[in-house]
C-alpha cells in the first residue's frame, strides 16, 4: 500500500518521486514513505498552493495522492476484469482455438498449494536442504512417462521444466552437445523455433543444418541423408519432431537412423520435441511408445537419447511446463553436486516451482485408459471439423492422428476473433480435449462458406511460410 502511495506523492509537482522524509513525532523520529504519510512531509512543496509549513501535515498533498491512488486501484481493477474476461469468456464467445492447451482437467483441488512455495530445486532424485519440495511426486510423474515412453529407471531420469518443450529442447540439445562436442545439428525446416534458439545459446547455431520438409511437415529423409553424407567424418545430432507445431506432423525416427546408417554416420545423438502429441502416440502403443527402450541388439545407438512433452498442451495443466526425460548415462555428464544445497544441479534451471510437479501429478491420476479415451474426442472432433469445413468449400485437411486441422485462413476478422494460429497464408485449429462440439460448431457458423470455393490453395505454402519465419 506504501508502495502505491509513494508512486501517488512521487508524481506531483516534479518532486520526482517521495524521497525518504524525516518527520518527528512524540520526540521520536522516523523515515520511510509510511512515516511521511502518516505524518506529513518536512520539505513539502505544493505548487500553486503557496507551500506548507515544515513538519506540518500537507491535507492537500494527502488529498491529492489519495486521488491518484483511488485512479490506480480502478486501473488495477479495469485489468484484471479484463484478464478473467478473455480467460473466460463465457457462453456464446469465442474462445482461443488455434494455440493447444487443454481445459477438461479439474485442478482447483490444489487451490491452497498456491499460497506457499514449493521449490524444486536441482535434481529430483535428492531431496537436498530444502524442505518445501514436491520432489516425490515429481518422481512418480517421471516415473510414468519414462514407462510411457518404454524406458526403465534403471536407464532413464527426468525432470518437470519450467517453460514447456522450449526448456526440454534446451535441455536435450545441451546433452548432445556434450555427448558429441564436434557434431553438426540436423533439424527440420518445420521444427520449432525453440531448437534454432537453442542452437544459438548453445553455440551450435554455425554447426545447423536445416532439412527441408515435406509438404505435410514431415522431414526429408532423404535431404537428410544427403546433408549428413556431406559432413560424414562427424558425428550427428537430429532432433524429430513428434507434432510439428503448424501441422502436427511426426519425423519417423527409425527412417532418421536409417538416413544415418546410409550415409555411415554412426556416432549419433537423437532428440524427440513431443511437446503436443508424444503423449498422445505413446498411448497408441506405436513406435513412440519404444522410444526409450533398449536396443535388443544392445547396440550403443537407441531409438532416443532423450524426448521432452509439454504438460499444458495435453494434460491441461493451469500453468506452462513440460517434461525432459534422457538416458542417465548422457546426464551423469553434466551433473555435479551443490554442497550448500545437499543436492545435485542435473538441470537446466536450478529453483523450480514444484507446482508443476503436483498439477501433472493429479493429471496422471486420469489413468491411461481415461486419457487414450481423452485423445480419442479430440482426435473425433478434429474429423468432425475436418469434414464440415470441406463442405463448407474451405481447402482443409489433417494427419489422420493429428488433433489438428489445417485450413486456408480466413478472413482476419476471424482470425483473430478466434486467435488461430497462422503461417504461410495457412491456419490450424487444434481440437485440444476440453473444446467442445459447441464452440467448433460456433467458430463455423461464424466462418461460413468459402467465397473463393473451387480456387483453394495448395499445401506447400504451409512449410514455405513457417521455414521463412523460423
Amino acid at each position: 500500500m506504501w508502495a502505491v502511495l509513494d508512486l501517488a506523492f512521487g508524481g506531483r509537482d516534479g518532486d520526482g518521486g517521495s524521497a525518504p522524509a524525516v518527520v518527528r513525532t512524540s520526540g521520536r523520529a522516523s523515515s520511510g514513505p509510511a512515516a511521511s504519510y502518516k505524518a506529513g512531509h518536512r520539505t513539502c512543496r505544493c505548487a500553486g498552493f503557496g507551500g506548507c509549513r515544515p513538519e506540518a501535515v500537507c491535507g492537500r498533498r494527502f488529498a491529492w495522492a489519495m486521488l491518484r491512488v483511488r485512479g490506480y486501484c480502478r486501473m488495477l481493477a479495469g485489468y484484471l476484469a479484463e484478464l478473467r474476461r478473455r480467460l473466460y469468456p463465457g457462453p456464446g464467445l469465442p474462445h482461443p482455438i488455434g494455440f493447444p492447451a487443454a481445459t477438461d482437467i479439474d485442478f482447483r483441488d490444489l487451490a491452497d498449494l498456491h499460497n506457499t512455495i514449493i521449490n524444486n530445486i536441482g535434481d529430483p532424485e535428492k531431496d537436498g536442504r530444502e524442505p518445501r519440495n514436491s520432489k516425490a511426486i515429481e518422481r512418480a510423474v517421471v516415473g510414468q512417462l519414462i514407462e510411457l515412453f518404454g524406458g526403465d529407471l534403471r536407464d532413464c531420469w527426468g525432470y518437470v521444466t519450467q517453460a514447456g518443450s522450449t526448456e526440454g529442447n534446451q535441455f536435450g540439445l545441451w546433452l548432445a552437445r556434450e555427448h558429441f562436442p564436434t557434431a553438426a545439428l540436423y533439424f527440420s525446416a518445420a521444427a520449432h523455433y525453440s531448437v534454432p534458439k537453442a542452437a544459438r545459446i548453445l553455440r551450435m547455431s554455425g554447426d545447423c543444418v536445416r532439412v527441408a520438409a515435406d509438404d505435410s511437415g514431415e522431414m526429408d529423409y532423404d535431404d537428410l541423408a544427403k546433408a549428413v553424407t556431406a559432413r560424414v567424418d562427424r558425428p550427428a545430432i537430429v532432433v524429430a519432431t513428434v507434432g510439428t507445431t503448424m501441422t502436427e506432423a511426426v519425423d519417423d525416427v527409425a527412417r532418421i537412423h536409417t538416413a544415418l546408417d546410409r550415409a555411415g554416420v554412426q556416432s549419433r545423438h537423437v532428440h524427440v520435441d513431443g511437446a503436443l502429441s508424444g503423449v498422445p502416440l505413446a498411448l497408441d502403443g506405436g513406435p513412440i511408445a519404444r522410444l526409450l527402450s533398449r536396443s535388443e541388439t544392445g547396440a550403443a545407438n537407441y531409438d532416443a537419447d532423450s524426448v521432452c512433452i509439454s504438460g499444458h498442451k495435453f494434460f491441461a495443466t493451469p500453468h506452462p511446463n513440460g517434461v525432459v526425460l534422457a538416458r542417465r548415462e548422457h546426464v551423469w555428464r553434466v551433473s555435479h553436486a551443490v554442497d550448500y544445497v545437499d543436492g545435485i544441479d542435473a538441470t537446466w534451471s536450478g529453483s523450480r516451482t514444484g507446482h508443476n510437479a503436483v498439477e501433472l501429478w493429479l493429471a496422471l491420476e486420469v489413468g491411461l485408459d481415461g486419457h487414450r479415451q481423452r485423445v480419442a474426442r479430440s482426435r473425433a472432433l478434429a474429423a468432425y471439423l475436418h469434414q464440415r469445413l470441406v463442405a463448407a468449400g474451405w481447402t482443409a485437411w489433417r494427419h489422420p492422428h493429428a488433433f489438428t486441422v489445417m485450413l486456408e485462413s480466413p478472413p482476419l476478422t476471424i482470425l483473430n476473433r478466434w486467435s488461430l494460429a497462422t503461417s504461410g497464408g495457412w491456419s490450424h485449429v487444434i481440437c485440444v480435449p476440453g473444446l467442445s462440439r459447441g464452440t467448433i460448431d460456433h467458430f463455423l457458423n461464424e466462418l461460413g462458406t468459402n467465397p473463393n470455393a473451387g480456387h483453394g490453395r495448395k499445401i506447400a505454402p504451409v512449410i514455405q511460410g513457417l521455414a521463412a519465419t523460423a
